[in-house]
């Protein structure tokens, strides 16, 4: 008799221990939204293109009008916004 006592005793205890454990396992939908909140990583930053500096812009424009796919007045238009 207190052998089947001591036995229903410690599955209880067991079945206690065990439920403890899974509820500290256990994550709310709350807690995980905000863990994937906090650790997801930001939006990596747009690429930045390169920036073609005056002087290559300006050899570029020189050859577009030398080949005569521009004209005189766009090379001095667009000379102008690149020296501005």
């Amino acid at each position: 008799m207190i052998f089947a006592i001591l036995l229903i005793f410690l599955i209880i205890l067991v079945c206690v221990v065990i439920s403890s454990i899974n509820r500290k396992n256990k994550l709310t939908d709350l807690q995980i939204e905000q863990a994937q909140r906090t650790s997801a990583p930001a939006d990596p930053p747009p690429p930045v293109a390169p920036q073609e500096d005056k002087y290559d812009r300006l050899i570029k424009l020189k050859k577009l009008l030398d080949e005569g796919l521009i004209t005189q007045d766009e090379f001095e238009r667009e000379r102008g916004k690149i020296l501005d």
